[in-house]
This record gives structure tokens, C-alpha cells and sequence, in this order.
């Protein structure tokens, strides 16, 4: 904590953009964790799939194969069973 400020200067010294340290407090965060590239294209893999099903014309098997050609059955079915979940939980908005 005494030095989180003089490290975020030094970090981002040289820098393009401007900031103002407006205050330094201790959070509960016990660990941050880097999404791996392959965690990076699923997650937004999965966000490109949850606006098809805002489309309820379109079936969750329709959506999987439009976007997964290549996919195991395994890896198929498992995407089937979550955005078919989302789309029942109404997690999901009607298309208008």
C-alpha cells in the first residue's frame, strides 16, 4: 500500500494519456488471473452467440453450427446446452 502510488506513476511514466491518482485503498482482491488467448476468442466466441439468440426464429442448434463448423460433438452439444439454458433462463432479451 505505501508504495502503490509511486508504482503507478513509474508504470505509467512515458505513457500517451493523462490520470489523476485520486485515492489509494486496499480491496479484497486475492489474485487477478490473465484469460489465456483460447479463454479470449470462447468468451467472445460465446458473445457473438448470445445476440443470435435474441433471434428466437433462430434454434440454439442453428446459432452452435453458424458459428462452429469444426467443433467435436462433444464441444457441439455442451454449447447447444448452454445457450439453450440462457434462452430458457430469459437471460436473454425478445428481438424486438
Amino acid at each position: 500500500m505505501n508504495n502503490a502510488a509511486e508504482n503507478t506513476v513509474e508504470a505509467l511514466h512515458g505513457t500517451m494519456m493523462d490520470y489523476v491518482i485520486t485515492s489509494v485503498a486496499e480491496q479484497p482482491i486475492i489474485d487477478v488471473f490473465e484469460m489465456t488467448a483460447a479463454e479470449t476468442k470462447a468468451a467472445d466466441l460465446i458473445a457473438r452467440m448470445t445476440e443470435d439468440l435474441k433471434d428466437r426464429s433462430l434454434t440454439v442448434e442453428s446459432i452452435v453450427d453458424k458459428y462452429v463448423s469444426t467443433a467435436t460433438p462433444e464441444l457441439r452439444q455442451q454449447l447447444i446446452d448452454r445457450l439453450d439454458q440462457m434462452r430458457q433462463s430469459g437471460q436473454m432479451p425478445e428481438k424486438e
